[in-house]
């Protein structure tokens, strides 16, 4: 029947039909692709937009968080460091208060570990594992690895140290454990 329809030739006593085709309809539709096209556009900047902003503010409060762990643990940590390199103001610390700060550390660190990366978490568990023993029995604290005889002659020891200590680790991997969390921490900042 179309094809009748499209074969006749129209007459002048019979009226015209005209068939559009999909070229008719692009022609007729033509003014509004433009517009379309731009309000397409439009809304998906828009969204491109609006999931950058809040990956952003994401980034930024994530950021926020990780600097107030941070300087609430870096005066701890670093002195964890110190005691059992030996430098800086080492003396002036008690094992009981070394164990304390050990304490605060992983306390702020466990509660804040979403904030942290995998491999900067994974860098702490390292260097607190090569600096203390957990898992010393029911009701016993971490031991810290440090040579005991090195620490016994201070004027701030008591008899009762004798059981904050267990074997000694060698000072270069605990330097080198704690270049390493430094290291994280730099990436975690984006410094790095």
């Amino acid at each position: 029947m179309i094809i009748e329809l499209i074969s006749m030739a129209p007459s002048s006593s019979q009226s015209t039909v005209t068939l559009w085709g999909p070229l008719e309809y692009l022609l007729k539709l033509s003014p509004l692709i433009i517009p379309l096209f731009v309000v397409g556009f439009g809304f998906w900047i828009n969204k491109r937009i609006a999931s950058f902003t809040a990956k952003k503010q994401v980034d930024h409060t994530v950021m926020e968080k990780r600097t107030s762990i941070y300087e609430n643990i870096q005066s701890e940590l670093n002195e964890l460091y110190c005691y059992l390199m030996r430098i800086g103001d080492w003396k002036e610390f008690t094992p009981e208060q070394i164990l304390q700060k050990k304490r605060t550390v992983d306390k702020a660190m466990y509660a804040g570990k979403p904030f942290w990366s995998v491999g900067l978490f994974s860098s702490y568990t390292q260097f607190m594992d090569t600096c203390f023993l957990t898992h010393r029995g029911h009701g016993k604290d971490a031991g810290i690895r440090a040579n005991i005889n090195r620490y016994n002659s201070l004027g701030n020891w008591e008899n009762r140290f004798v059981s904050f200590f267990e074997e000694a680790i060698e000072r270069d991997i605990i330097s080198e454990k704690f270049k390493e969390l430094e290291i994280s921490f730099s990436i975690d900042f984006g410094v790095s």
